[in-house]
């Protein structure tokens, strides 16, 4: 990038008020209890199970900008968090049933979590691990999980 030279950046981030990490991390724990039904039906082995870490961190925005402020290559105009319902780029006016809420936010799992997953437990079990999990989807309401953080941020660079 030049000097000069902007950049936007959208990404997931940002803490949202009210426990909406703690209901957050369901999602992920639904995960983890499939891959553990998953072991105890000797699909999975245990020791690969308890091998596996999915790496997640979403940083609040003081950690971004003191990131970017200690690392000295860009400037920062302008860092925002905001909030998008899961359902955000559904362009039918009707409301997503619990089986379409539960498909929707499986794919956005299985999206994000597969390659690490497939690298870990092999790739020909994906199909079955994402089907159990979108069956345990069904069962939370969907009222219970936040919206979904993210943030926008400019920079220029130095």
């Amino acid at each position: 990038m030049v000097r000069g030279g902007h950049m936007v950046l959208t990404f997931v981030g940002g803490r949202l008020k009210d426990h909406a990490s703690l209901k957050q991390a369901t999602l992920i724990s639904l995960l983890g209890k499939t891959l553990a039904e998953m072991v105890a039906e000797g699909v999975i082995k245990e020791a690969d199970l308890h091998s596996f870490n999915l790496p997640i961190y979403p940083p609040s925005k003081e950690q971004v900008e003191e990131i970017v402020r200690s690392e000295g290559s860009f400037d920062l105009n302008e860092l925002e968090e905001f909030a998008l319902p899961w359902d955000v780029h559904v362009t039918s006016s009707a409301k997503l049933d619990k089986n379409g809420w539960a498909k929707l936010v499986t794919n956005f799992i299985r999206a994000f979590s597969e390659p690490t997953l497939a690298a870990h437990f092999g790739s020909s079990i994906m199909n079955e691990v994402f089907e159990r999990y979108g069956k345990k989807m069904v069962e939370v309401d969907s009222k219970e999980i936040p919206p979904f953080p993210n943030m926008v941020i400019s920079l220029t660079k130095k």
